[in-house]
């Protein structure tokens, strides 16, 4: 009788261990799963804000170019004390555009209060800047490059800086609006970066007419791809605009705006709101929704 009550107790034993494994292997996988969504939902949201930063710096300083070129006397306050243009091809007059790199100052780090921009980010490295045809003109092409030798890193701090890699073209469709095409932007120097590809709309809607960029507002649409480093990706769009304000205070994010993020091979749907609290205030704060659940974070 006890041999038979042992048995009995061995094999419940060995059903619980079995399922207890089980759970534990469920839940593993399952938080696992968890926190590679809500690292790609902030991968992507990063790359997003900087995507728009870059515009907006090459913006300020390609407006300020003429007919003829652009001069080594543009404004370059809005990049901070640290911040110049170094011109490469000055003159369109012969006949291959105008070429420069954007600078923000030495790459190591601490950086200095003088790398601060005037959105509130700090900045190091380079951007090159290719202006094909006036860019004041309707249908002008500018071409955009920040490659790994350029050491382009910008941060909300001074210490924790965050690398990127970037090609794209601005096309002016009208005065007030860019198409942004050939996008391929990722974040260097960290493990499984997610490589953010596809094609853009910028229009701006507020500060057409003044001089300079601050207190312009920005409406940003489009579409494309996100890269997984294991190959594998989803797609992204922009469903509801986002909206930038270069506001004192406000311009380091987007205020409002919406991305869905798609992954149809394993039915994920990851969305990304801007403005949680639908005050559209400049908090920098985000949230994600992954299958029902909700995580907020700050974009840094």
């Amino acid at each position: 009788m006890k041999l038979r009550q042992r048995t009995v107790f061995r094999s419940l034993l060995r059903v619980w261990v079995c399922s207890l494994f089980f759970v534990c292997q469920s839940c593993e996988r399952i938080n696992k799963e968890k926190n590679e969504n809500i690292e790609v939902a902030v991968q992507l949201a990063v790359l997003q804000s900087e995507l728009m930063s870059v515009i907006e710096c090459v913006d300020e300083i390609a407006d300020q170019s003429n007919g003829n070129g652009i001069s080594s006397r543009v404004n370059t306050s809005f990049l901070g004390k640290n911040g110049l243009v170094e011109l490469i091809d000055s003159s369109y007059q012969d006949g291959d555009g105008i070429e420069f790199f954007i600078s923000f100052g030495d790459p190591d780090r601490p950086f200095s209060l003088s790398q601060k921009s005037m959105d509130g980010k700090y900045r190091s490295g380079k951007i090159w800047v290719k202006i094909v045809t006036h860019y004041q003109e309707n249908t002008s092409v500018t071409e955009v490059k920040i490659d790994k030798g350029m050491r382009y890193s910008v941060g909300t701090t001074n210490n924790n800086p965050r690398e990127f890699v970037l090609s794209m073209t601005l096309v002016r469709v009208i005065k007030q609006k860019f198409d942004i095409k050939g996008i391929q932007l990722s974040q260097i120097g960290i493990s499984n970066p997610l490589e953010l590809s596809g094609q853009c709309a910028l229009e701006k809607v507020v500060g057409i007419s003044s001089p300079g960029i601050l207190g312009d507002h920005y409406l940003f649409n489009g579409k494309g791809l996100a890269l997984e480093a294991d190959g594998h990706d989803l797609s992204w769009s922009i469903a509801l605009p986002l909206v930038k304000k270069l506001e004192p205070g406000c311009a380091m994010a987007s205020v409002k705006g919406v991305i869905d993020l798609n992954d149809d091979k394993e039915n994920k749907r990851i969305n990304i709101d801007y403005d949680p609290f639908e005050n559209e205030a400049c908090d920098r704060i985000v949230r994600a929704t992954i299958a029902g659940k909700i995580i907020d974070f700050e974009i840094e």
